[in-house]
């Protein structure tokens, strides 16, 4: 398997790296790590698209076959104006400040650039996802939709914007139901379409042609969404106040109060497996039933002296938690810590395959 294949998306979540870890288990000498990208200035952004990957440092990079090309002249972006890349349909979409830039990793060149000018509803691009057939971005001015199959363009007609072409919609608030054109995020789950903006959260039902807006002050107490993450059929919302869920077969929501479980319900994260959601806030990392409700604490922060979390993802039934000062494993059910590498790790991702890849401040590592 490709080493790049292995990688997904990586965000540079944290700066600031501390190394004095006194009470953690030594380095695990069972997993092997290997550096397949080293950079001279911090790393932003790491996103990988089969056999491509694509990095921001100080420009925009593209790594093929173990080989780098700058190709920051083709984005019309510097480094600090590019909020997120992801993979959709084995293409890579550049989320900036001056627009959509779409890759091609076949043609290994941009080709395509979209603007306000006639297809994205706005030059500020902060997030995109989508599957083969059509594709969602979150704009500062509504959320654009592109479709990539052109039989679905009677179902988006009448969310035609002025400036926009063929193919190019825009849900906003004077075309559409949607209730805040500030769009944060946006995921989509199966036929849900989950909008995150500055004032709700907005389910868009792509089958139903449906759109409900659930406001923060009466849905989330008036705290904002951190995270999004679907399991067992239900989509779960992470705020600095705790979680909420809502099911879609029934449009209901419910909130989960810790009952004196745990001490900080401020979600930064969320990972799972099973049955379990796994919570990461700034002090704490626990996991929580979706079945049962139960919230139980599998490590705290002072249990990792001189630390911070900075990401948290599982495989299997283990959880690998990256720290600004090493990456631990968190194992069994008695919660064994295991410190499998020294550094800061600004992100973690199991990529393709299972393997286990690292960001840290200038290099990328995967482990086996």
């Amino acid at each position: 398997m490709n080493k790049v294949a292995a990688v997904s998306i990586f965000l540079l979540l944290v700066t600031g790296c501390s190394f004095d870890v006194k009470d953690v288990p030594p380095v695990n000498p069972e997993m092997k790590s290997e550096l397949i990208y080293t950079s001279d200035l911090p790393i932003r952004v790491f996103t990988g698209c089969g056999d491509a990957a694509v990095i921001v440092d100080d420009g925009v990079k593209y790594l093929s076959s173990g080989k780098t090309e700058d190709i920051s002249f083709s984005v019309n972006a510097v480094a600090s104006q590019i909020f997120k890349i992801k993979c959709i349909g084995a293409k890579f979409y550049i989320c900036t400040f001056s627009g959509l830039f779409e890759i091609d990793p076949s043609q290994k060149k941009i080709n395509g650039y979209f603007t306000s000018n006639q297809t994205v509803s706005s030059d500020r691009v902060n997030d995109i996802c989508g599957n083969d057939d059509i594709l969602f971005a979150a704009t500062d001015n509504g959320l654009t939709v592109h479709t990539l199959n052109p039989a679905l363009n009677i179902q988006y007609e009448k969310y035609k914007g002025i400036r926009t072409i063929d193919s190019w919609y825009s849900l906003d608030t004077e075309n559409s139901p949607i209730s805040d054109n500030e769009c944060l995020k946006c995921e989509l789950i199966g036929n849900l379409l989950c909008i995150v903006t500055a004032s709700a959260v907005t389910i868009y039902d792509l089958d139903l042609d449906t759109v409900e807006n659930y406001s923060y002050g009466e849905f989330f107490d008036g705290f904002k969404v951190t995270a999004v993450h679907s399991i067992n059929g239900r989509i779960f919302f992470a705020t600095y106040n705790g979680l909420y869920s809502y099911d879609s077969s029934t449009r209901s929501w419910e909130d989960y109060p810790s009952s004196g479980m745990v001490t900080d319900l401020r979600i930064d994260q969320l990972a799972s497996s099973g049955d379990n959601l796994y919570v990461m806030t700034p002090s704490q990392v626990y996991s929580f039933n979706t079945f049962s409700g139960i919230f139980e604490v599998i490590v705290s922060l002072s249990e990792l002296p001189g630390s911070s979390f900075t990401s948290i993802v599982s495989k299997d039934d283990e959880l690998f938690l990256g720290t600004s000062a090493g990456l631990i494993s968190i194992s069994g059910p008695a919660g064994v810590l295991n410190k499998i590498w020294n550094g800061c790790v600004n992100e973690v991702k199991i990529g393709e395959g299972g393997v286990l890849t690292v960001i840290s401040e200038k290099e990328i590592f995967i482990f086996n």
